[in-house]
């Protein structure tokens, strides 16, 4: 067996070695082939770090003094990422015509959004003509508007306004046969308005104020009103203090249509009105002398008391008091109530035993109590009484003494009750309910043309922005003329409807159904309601 794997090794070796060359082997029966005995390492591996670099450090230590004075830097608030602001349009276009509501449209342009300087201008125009009783009716209206803002380098601020208006409506209320140009009233309309916001120190105090100048021609200087004035508030011993100023000049019947016999009348306004306002027992008061000087009735002095408290938090309120009140009858003011006003020295013509209007200051001074309810987030109720004196209340009567049907201004010294409520609640999401309510009694009853009672409601729904309706109900009490013999108007019941659908941010259209229930009595003597009335208008901002 031994030889064999002698044999055996030997072969393979030389198959490894690829020598294939013969070779003689001798093979002795003697020899015994051994392997010696192996020894075992006994050692432990051991682990070096050859990185290791054994230094030593030596230390050197500073003596110095720290200032106690200093301060560390504040830190910076964190930023917040700001909303994407909305893209601001600044052209927008509107047309409307529809059934006895003629044909408007509407302009506007603004500057877009500066941090220092902004301006806009408008421009609208309405034209309408229908028949009332076989007579010709119908009005027009041309409107321009022109605001101008500037933030001053001390964050005061400057504002000017312009304004231009054109009123015409034809008098239908007539029982002659007249030509149109004279049956209408032509009203045109300009002002300027500046107004200066800003503060400064006297007397080491802080002084805030703004003032305004103000200049306003009607038909062309038929009608002039020239007006300064400004309101200065502070604090004197950590008591809010005020100033109010005005100074206004009028000037009537600057026309060359005037008759020789009427002279031109100008009178002068000067009102002072310095108040405080303190705290005492939980009351808030504010407490004021009102100085009033007329060119023609004199000086007028009268206190204003106004006090308030808060009787439940966030609830309940009240507020009581004197006030003294005054508005100057013009043109303009009485145009705008009743646009068949009749105007001679302005812009109509001459006719026989035609007259003048006779324009006074309507002075109110009155006591009021006026509470506050808000009975949950979703409601909120509102009343005010009023009782006191009213010198010079205005109302209109029939000039009959003419050829044609307008009206006359006069004036009555009465005591006056006024009652007003308000109500507001939010139903749900996409809907609130609101209403209002007036109520008028007077000591005197021959008052022509005064309803006592005024009533509205609406009921506004709106479905996400898209789809806005709202209904409301109006309702105006019976009035008399007392002109020749007692004449009663009838009270009148209005139900509008407008809607408006968006059909995306910058293109909508409106829908205005006015009087659906064709209410015709009369508004004025003589002068019936339209009917019913409606519109249609495309607005589109770019």
């Amino acid at each position: 067996m031994n030889k064999f794997l002698l044999v055996t090794i030997l072969f393979c070796n030389s198959l490894i070695a690829q020598d294939f060359k013969i070779t003689k082997v001798q093979v002795k029966d003697s020899f015994k082939a051994t392997i010696p005995d192996s020894e075992r390492l006994n050692e432990n591996a051991r682990f070096a770090d050859t990185l290791k670099d054994n230094r030593s450090q030596d230390y050197e230590f500073l003596d110095f003094e720290i200032d106690p004075k200093y301060s560390t830097k504040l830190l910076k608030p964190a930023k917040i990422k700001s909303e994407k602001i909305d893209r601001l349009y600044k052209n927008y276009v509107g047309l409307a015509t529809g059934y006895r509501s003629g044909f408007s449209s509407k302009y506007s342009y603004n500057s877009g959004r500066s941090k220092d300087f902004v301006y806009s201008i408008f421009f609208n125009s309405l034209k309408s003509r229908y028949k009332i009783n076989n007579n010709q009716a119908g009005k027009s209206l041309t409107q321009f508007n022109l605001f101008v803002k500037k933030i001053l380098k001390n964050k005061n601020s400057l504002n000017m306004q312009v304004n231009y208006e054109r009123k015409r409506a034809i008098s239908y209320g007539h029982t002659v046969l007249l030509e149109e140009s004279d049956l209408t009233n032509r009203f045109s309309y300009f002002d300027v308005n500046v107004l200066y916001n800003g503060d400064f120190t006297f007397l080491n105090s802080k002084i805030k104020h703004n003032s305004r100048l103000f200049f306003s021609d009607l038909n062309e200087l038929s009608e002039n009103n020239l007006s300064i004035n400004s309101n200065f508030i502070s604090k004197f011993k950590n008591i809010p203090i005020s100033l109010d100023f005005e100074f206004d000049n009028y000037f009537n019947y600057n026309s060359a249509q005037k008759k020789p016999y009427e002279t031109t009348e100008q009178e002068h306004f000067l009102n002072l009105l310095p108040r405080a306002q303190f705290q005492k027992n939980n009351f808030d008061f504010d407490v004021g002398l009102v100085l009033d000087y007329s060119s023609i009735d004199g000086i007028d002095l009268f206190p204003v008391i106004i006090s308030s408290k808060e009787i439940i938090k966030k609830t309940l309120s009240i507020e009581f008091g004197i006030e003294n009140e005054k508005k100057r009858n013009t043109y303009k003011s009485l145009s705008d109530e009743n646009p068949f006003v009749h105007s001679l020295g302005t812009n109509q013509k001459t006719f026989f035993r035609d007259t003048t209007l006779n324009l006074y200051t309507t002075k109110l001074k009155h006591i009021f109590l006026k509470l506050k309810t808000k009975l949950s987030n979703y409601d909120q109720y509102i009343t005010r009484v009023s009782y006191g004196s009213v010198e010079n209340l205005h109302y209109f009567e029939n000039n009959f003494r003419s050829e044609y049907n307008r009206f006359l201004v006069h004036y009555i010294d009465v005591m006056q009750f006024h009652f007003h409520t308000s109500y507001e609640r939010k139903i749900n999401s996409f809907s609130n309910l609101i209403f209002d309510l007036s109520y008028f009694s007077w000591n005197e009853k021959e008052i022509s043309h005064k309803p006592n009672l005024y009533f509205s409601s609406s009921l506004p729904i709106n479905l996400r922005n898209k789809i806005i309706c709202e209904p409301i109900i109006s309702f105006i009490g019976s009035q008399n003329s007392f002109l020749n013999q007692s004449y009663t108007m009838g009270s009148r019941a209005y139900l509008n409807l407008k809607m408006t659908y968006n059909y995306n941010n910058r293109l909508s259209s409106i829908l205005l159904l006015n009087n659906i229930l064709n209410e015709k009595k009369e508004i004025w003597r003589g002068y019936n309601d339209i009917g019913f009335s409606g519109a249609i208008s495309f607005n589109y901002i770019f």
